[in-house]
């Protein structure tokens, strides 16, 4: 749990809203996440599951990181229609 906090600290801090709503780095998060999904195809079963990849000797699922991005999309979608959100 510890180097999963020191982990979300580092950009939370790291990387601000703007650098976030730039359109470039949507189409980059969305475009890794692609590819690391295309890799869940080849990746080696865990207990009879090929959605886990292996980085660094951590096993992670590729599906956390496309939740992180999908409250990126949906984020900057409420904040570039606001008004259209809040009136209906």
């Amino acid at each position: 749990m510890t180097i999963g906090l020191i982990v979300a600290v580092i950009p939370y801090y790291g990387v601000s809203l703007r650098t976030l709503y730039k359109t470039e780095t949507q189409f980059a998060l969305l475009g890794i996440t692609g590819l690391l999904l295309v890799a869940t195809l080849f990746s080696t079963p865990i207990n009879g599951s090929k959605r886990w990849l292996t980085v660094g000797g951590f096993n992670f699922q590729v599906a956390e990181l496309a939740k992180l991005v999908m409250i990126v999309f949906v984020s900057d979608f409420v904040v570039r229609r606001s008004f259209e959100v809040r009136n209906g």
